[in-house]
């Protein structure tokens, strides 16, 4: 695959984009034009640095030129090539055209670091949630899973199935616990007593008692 690393000038290169394309120069030029007529009438927001040069100079004060071919086997392998002249360059680009991978986690990590205050003041600040409810930014997955939230914003008849849902769940939870409290457990004196009366059973109960004494 064929790659190309060109630049764009004004007529005395005072003004010099780099870029780089696997279109041919023509092809590449045209879509330039027609990415900065449209973010010229605010149709798109992303430009290239250069767009601003057109903008104030007029883009007819600027041609764009071949700077060299290669032969190429993917996208990364020319945007190498665009980053050794944009380095060797005073080119208008502000951003980089390729970083390694190991300069990529050291701008991550810089970044990080200069930026540790600000980023534990923004998830610690307090937002007023459409539910009603407050909530810290840095928890704002959290939230919006509780049942709170979701009561919150639900409508008056989700609310209404909800609070159903709810009494019915809590009324099978106290069927569920009365009938774990008065199941029966056989005990070795011969008798039976519910589960939750078991302390009264071996302490108080005449049969099992008697059992005592007979047995010990």
């Amino acid at each position: 695959m064929k790659g190309y690393i060109y630049k764009i000038t004004n007529a005395d290169e005072s003004i010099l984009y780099v870029g780089s394309t696997t279109l041919t120069i023509k092809q590449r030029w045209r879509a330039h034009t027609i990415a900065f007529n449209r973010w010229n009438e605010g149709k798109i927001r992303c430009a290239a640095m250069i767009y601003h040069h057109f903008r104030e100079h007029g883009i007819d004060a600027f041609d764009i030129h071949l700077i060299s071919e290669h032969e190429i086997e993917d996208r990364k392998s020319l945007l190498q090539f665009e980053q050794l002249v944009i380095d060797s360059t005073s080119c208008v680009n502000k951003n980089a055209a390729w970083i390694s991978e190991v300069e990529r986690k050291k701008q991550k990590r810089t970044y990080r670091e200069d930026h540790r205050d600000d980023h534990r003041s923004y998830v610690s600040e307090s937002v007023e949630c459409e539910c009603g409810e407050t909530y810290t930014r840095g928890l704002k997955a959290r939230h919006v899973q509780t049942e709170r939230h979701r009561y919150g914003i639900a409508s008056e008849e989700e609310r209404k199935n909800i609070d159903e849902a709810r009494e019915e769940a809590d009324y099978e939870r106290k069927e569920a616990l009365k009938a774990r409290r008065n199941a029966r457990v056989e005990c070795e004196c011969g008798t039976s007593y519910p589960k939750a009366g078991k302390s009264y059973h071996v302490r108080k109960s005449e049969a099992h008692l008697k059992w005592l004494a007979d047995h010990h």
